[in-house]
């Protein structure tokens, strides 16, 4: 393993985007807290309250409510298309869980919602779906608070990068002719060819190709070889890896795309604005935009 990663020689394995989280996580329970105090101390909140967590994931969102309302009983409902590990670390709180199989079963239900939160979820969904949810399963006075994607952020203009790097590493045709002869007879020489071509590709993607855990696979793979004097590289599982991140970093753009459809979604339909922040990094770029709506 030593061997192959002093040849490979990476300088930098951080994607601009895990560092932007890092920084972006730091300030990420200021606009929460801000926001559902705002709502808890609202004079006429009842004492159990329902809350609606759209594009769950694993109850990110759903947590930090949990943590700003601490005295308050909280019936969550769970809305995501995936199967999610979703988890919630107060159990005094009620959760029930439309995800999956059961994401469906939600549209069928009568539940009427005091708050609708989501963190980079709700863009996700078709804007009917939005539709229903911000009008069918609403009362009377319901808060809406929404962290969501920007077309213009520093995240999706480098997921854009990060997706034309993955495919160069995917199409490229020395990287797919020396993954031909490696598939069917291991060498050393080879394996020291497809890094040297790997580390262009990366040095002229801004590192990306290092930073998403490509080069991690391609060396553990190496190593596997030269260890148990396998005879043929397993590329499938690698090639497949990446083509499902590209196509998750692709829901991810046009997430962001939807962002604007659905603001105008929710000034047609009567929300008011309540407020409205933007989350940056470190260096003033946009991360993503933080809306607090009303009914």
């Amino acid at each position: 393993m030593d061997y192959w990663n002093s040849y490979w020689n990476e300088s930098n394995r951080d994607t601009c985007l895990g560092n932007v989280s890092d920084f972006a996580m730091s300030h990420f329970d200021r606009f929460w807290e801000k926001a559902i105090s705002s709502f808890s101390h609202q004079g006429d909140i009842k004492s159990n309250v329902e809350c609606l967590d759209v594009a769950c994931g694993n109850g990110v969102a759903s947590s930090q409510v949990s943590k700003f309302m601490p005295d308050h009983t909280i019936n969550f409902a769970g809305l995501d298309r995936a199967d999610v590990n979703y988890a919630l670390d107060n159990r005094n709180h009620d959760v029930t869980m439309f995800t999956g199989e059961r994401f469906l079963d939600f549209f069928n239900a009568s539940r009427k919602f005091d708050l609708v939160i989501s963190n980079f979820g709700i863009e996700y969904l078709s804007i009917e779906e939005v539709e229903r949810l911000l009008t069918e399963y609403v009362g009377g006075k319901t808060t809406f608070v929404f962290n969501m994607h920007d077309e213009n952020s520093l995240v999706s203009k480098s997921s854009i990068k990060e997706i034309d790097a993955v495919n160069e590493f995917l199409n490229d045709d020395r990287l797919l002719s020396l993954e031909e002869r490696l598939i069917s007879n291991f060498q050393t020489e080879l394996a020291k060819q497809y890094l040297t071509r790997l580390k262009v590709i990366n040095d002229r993607n801004a590192q990306r190709i290092a930073g998403c855990g490509i080069a991690d696979f391609i060396v553990s793979e190496f190593v596997q070889c030269q260890r148990e004097n396998k005879q043929f590289c397993d590329f499938a599982y690698i090639k497949k890896t990446y083509t499902d991140y590209i196509n998750r970093l692709s829901d991810q753009v046009r997430a962001a795309k939807n962002t604007e459809q659905l603001l105008e979604l929710a000034a047609e339909i009567g929300l008011r604005g309540h407020t409205s922040d933007k989350i940056k990094d470190s260096n003033g770029r946009l991360i993503s935009n933080f809306k607090v709506f009303r009914k």
